[in-house]
């Protein structure tokens, strides 16, 4: 499956444009199932905030310790995809593809995509810039929205980064016209 980052948008992005459009929106959540390992998180949107039913929702589960960021993170992050799913069930979407960009790096990270990108980096670098481009990003923490804004603008096409670290790896490549 061919992943391509400038097809997704952040739901960081997909807020932008609903706080742009319905300033006087709302967005509620609300913790469904937490039993200690699985967590399922409800959004409900609000187009208007006098609204008395949302005009859309969202759910996302995520299971603690399934990946690094879920190891201390899985409440928020499963608040933050319950979110973009009620935004593109409404209409921000936001791009060419429904999913959020951190929905798609979820399923490529678990389908052990990512450590290809990496390895497919470092090959042919010379060792004095290995450890200078590794210096970058933190091991364990998702990309910032700030770093997949840039591989979007730089055109990248291949598959998204799991880390920081792997980020400012392809972002420094492409700087460097790699």
């Amino acid at each position: 499956m061919s992943f391509n980052p400038a097809d997704y948008a952040t739901v960081a992005e997909r807020l932008v444009q609903f706080w742009h459009d319905c300033p006087m929106g709302r967005i509620n959540t609300e913790i469904i199932v937490d039993d200690g390992t699985r967590i399922v998180i409800k959004a409900s949107l609000y187009a208007d905030n006098d609204d008395p039913l949302p005009t859309t929702t969202g759910f996302a589960e995520e299971i603690r310790g399934s990946s690094m960021v879920n190891k201390t993170s899985a409440l928020e992050n499963a608040e933050t995809s319950s979110i973009g799913r009620a935004l593109s069930n409404y209409q921000y979407q936001g791009s060419t593809k429904r999913p959020s960009l951190e929905e798609m790096i979820k399923v490529h990270r678990q389908d052990g995509q990512m450590d290809k990108l990496v390895s497919d980096l470092t090959v042919g670098d010379t060792p004095s810039a290995a450890p200078r481009l590794q210096s970058f990003g933190s091991s364990g923490e998702p990309p910032t929205p700030k770093q997949m804004a840039m591989l979007r603008a730089k055109d990248y096409q291949g598959q998204a980064p799991t880390t920081k670290r792997e980020a400012s790896q392809i972002i420094e490549k492409l700087l460097n016209g790699g």
